[in-house]
């Protein structure tokens, strides 16, 4: 989906208008699994061209996905907006449609974009919603943009995540794998909001399947459930995912200080889950981290706690895998009461650019 649409994009040809609609025939067909690659290549597209799309998609006559999709790009890439054939004031109208709109998907759109019309009064009411995934999204918004009282926005935020791993149990196939996605987004910014010591967290972690309660202590960074982490290594679904979650957490490479077994699959031994889920991660060795311990290195430990300066953001940004460089972003946003003007989600030439304005210091160091 992301290259078919960024293909198109880029085409000269008459025929764009066609082939959009057979493009969006198959994106209608499975929107949970493909729209996020629709949305990534109106960000990586040309400006103007992306722009054009974003008005047809925005428009209340499109089909609810493909207005989601705009709504989506505009929150990722608000200056679509300086390009459009609409005002701001149209534009602004538009958004105030989605808020009482009977579709879900759209009411958790409009909060999503929230941020770009300033919009901090309105969701206050979405806070309310009687969908889970409209409350949590008003929820993640409304602490992004240090609107309301943040414990309040945490527990909307805490109540439906709570309820979506309750439920997980009991569905299956697709179902069951749309809700995990969900699901893995609001445990991303619960953990992010949640107070170190907050006591029910490790109620919490009992019932989230261990890929997402992983997930929640690496995001939430509290060292206390390094042991907890390291009590992962023997899932069968999980032990490569904890043995990294465990390396980003304390600064130590695994494979450096020897703390891996060797890798049975290039051997020829059986596979489990975890390698078909995270090839490349080493398979740490329990009893190597045990002897080793679990004490973080205190700059690691800093950035978790209180976010990482301005030169190691910069380090991070150039060097890190990419949930890293997004936590960093999080934390140094949060510590500096402003959202950092860079998105790790838009195309490397853009990236480059403006790290290269903000952070040439880093870049020298990795130089």
């Amino acid at each position: 989906m992301f290259v078919c649409t960024y293909v198109l994009l880029a085409s000269e040809e008459p025929s764009v208008a066609e082939r959009l609609d057979d493009i969006t025939k198959i994106l209608l067909a499975d929107p949970h699994r493909l729209i996020r690659g629709m949305v990534g290549a109106l960000l990586w597209g040309a400006i103007e061209k992306s722009a054009s799309f974003v008005d047809q998609f925005g428009d209340s006559c499109s089909s609810p996905v493909l207005q989601v999709v705009g709504w989506r790009a505009i929150a990722r890439a608000p200056e679509l907006l300086d390009s459009s054939r609409l005002s701001r004031v149209e534009w602004r109208a538009r958004f105030q449609g989605l808020l009482h709109h009977a579709d879900p998907s759209l009411r958790a759109a409009a909060c999503r974009s929230a941020h770009v019309f300033e919009a901090q009064n309105l969701l206050e009411t979405l806070l309310q919603d009687g969908n889970d995934s409209v409350a949590a999204e008003a929820a993640i918004a409304c602490l992004q943009m240090n609107v309301g009282e943040k414990l309040a926005n945490v527990r909307v935020l805490w109540i439906s995540c709570w309820k979506l791993s309750d439920q997980l149990s009991s569905l299956k196939g697709i179902f069951k794998n749309r809700s995990e996605h969900r699901l893995a987004r609001w445990i991303r910014h619960l953990a992010l909001a949640v107070p170190l010591g907050q006591k029910d967290i490790s109620r919490l972690l009992e019932i989230l399947p261990s890929r997402l309660a992983l997930s929640f202590v690496l995001h939430h960074g509290d060292a206390n459930y390094l042991r907890w982490v390291v009590s992962q290594f023997g899932k069968p679904e999980s032990a490569r995912l904890a043995g990294w979650v465990w390396s980003s957490m304390t600064g130590y490479d695994l494979e450096q200080n020897g703390l891996v077994l060797p890798d049975l699959e290039k051997d020829g031994g059986a596979s489990s889950v975890t390698d078909e889920l995270d090839p490349g991660l080493p398979m740490p060795a329990l009893q190597s981290i045990v002897a080793f311990g679990t004490k973080p290195d205190s700059d690691v430990a800093l950035f978790w706690a209180t976010g990482p300066s301005h030169e190691t953001l910069g380090q991070i940004l150039w060097d890190a895998p990419q949930a890293l460089r997004w936590i960093a972003i999080q934390r140094a946003s949060v510590a500096t009461l402003k959202p950092i003007a860079l998105s790790i989600k838009s195309s490397f030439w853009k990236q480059q650019s403006e790290m290269v304005r903000q952070w040439p210091q880093a870049l020298s160091v990795l130089n």
